[in-house]
């Protein structure tokens, strides 16, 4: 006896589906608009978080004029390059005890009166 045949549409554009038995998407078009737009949402507020803490160490990194490990800078300077101070990657003490807040391997310490000392964090491999 042969089974009953039961059409299956596909889940983005709902056109009538062959082929496996377990097939959701007509094509591989269908599938991608479909995951990318269940995604969207998903990962929308993710990717934003990473494109500010990017932006933060490339400001940071400019900061720095090549091979320097250190300098020092403004609140200012920061904010006009486009900074944002809520967004970092960790936090680190030193040996004096003394708070840095790091985007990647690039950080800073508030100084007082509005400084910053800017670092660049060595490799320790």
């Amino acid at each position: 006896m042969a089974r009953p045949i039961i059409a299956r549409y596909c889940q983005w554009c709902e056109k009538q589906i062959r082929g496996r038995s377990d097939k959701k998407f007509c094509d591989d078009t269908c599938r991608n608009a479909f995951n990318n737009q269940r995604n969207i949402g998903e990962y929308n507020l993710v990717r934003n978080i990473n494109h500010a803490l990017v932006r933060n160490r490339r400001i940071l990194a400019d900061h720095l004029n090549g091979n320097t490990l250190m300098a020092r800078t403004n609140r200012e300077k920061l904010l006009q390059n486009g900074f944002q101070f809520k967004y970092c990657t960790h936090f680190q003490l030193n040996e004096s005890g003394e708070l840095f807040y790091f985007c990647y391997d690039y950080g800073y310490q508030p100084l007082p009166q509005d400084g910053y000392l800017v670092i660049r964090q060595q490799n320790k491999f």
